[in-house]
């Protein structure tokens, strides 16, 4: 099917849905040369999703970030402006799972250098949506009461990023997110207005 990303399929869910079919979610991915350091990295290669068991798809591009090469974008989120480092190509960010909400019709990625995104697939026009995660030194991030002045979104190791930002496995289960990262797990509780409560558990809780 022309609506399957290329390439192998890193992550792959099925839910059944209220009206007795399958929604299938699946990711893609590539490998491509880079002359800049002289190695094969992984690609992403986007999100193809079906809600009548794999008989028809569609399909989403790789999230990626508009904005100058190693520099710093804005991005809202629920009434806050936030700032987060560009990420700006599909290499070494692929989708390494997915996960659908099917009640409120969120599928979200979880793509590495990509970080965790969310597009609502019920839209006819489908836009990813920057999620904030904790940065490396909170334990805890509530939506509408994020310091805007000090929160930096950033995939690099730190002391200029976070590990947490680094995002590679996500599970869905009604109201609550599960995500995992390079720093730890995030439990996440979703709104009634789809913003999300994070509570961050990494080594030091043992």
């Amino acid at each position: 099917d022309s609506n399957l990303p290329g390439g192998g399929i890193p992550a792959l869910k099925t839910y059944k849905l209220d009206d007795g079919n399958i929604m299938i979610v699946l990711s893609g991915a590539t490998s491509t040369y880079e002359s800049a350091d002289d190695n094969c990295h992984s690609r992403g290669s986007g999100i193809s999703w079906s809600l009548n068991n794999g008989l028809s798809w569609k399909y989403i591009d790789q999230p990626v970030d508009i904005g100058t090469p190693g520099g710093d974008m804005q991005f809202e989120w629920y009434g806050q402006e936030l700032r987060k480092k560009v990420w700006h190509t599909t290499v070494d960010n692929v989708s390494y799972d997915v996960a659908a909400d099917t009640n409120r019709h969120f599928i979200y990625s979880t793509s590495w250098g990509g970080g965790l995104k969310r597009f609502n697939y019920s839209d006819e026009n489908q836009k990813w949506e920057v999620i904030p995660l904790p940065m490396d030194n909170q334990d805890s991030l509530i939506c509408g009461d994020i310091n805007e002045n000090e929160y930096y979104f950033s995939p690099i190791d730190p002391p200029s990023g976070s590990f947490n930002h680094k995002p590679f496995s996500v599970y869905a289960d009604k109201d609550t997110l599960w995500v995992g990262t390079a720093g730890g797990v995030n439990k996440g509780i979703v709104q009634e207005n789809g913003c999300i409560n994070w509570q961050n558990y990494n080594t030091d809780d043992g």
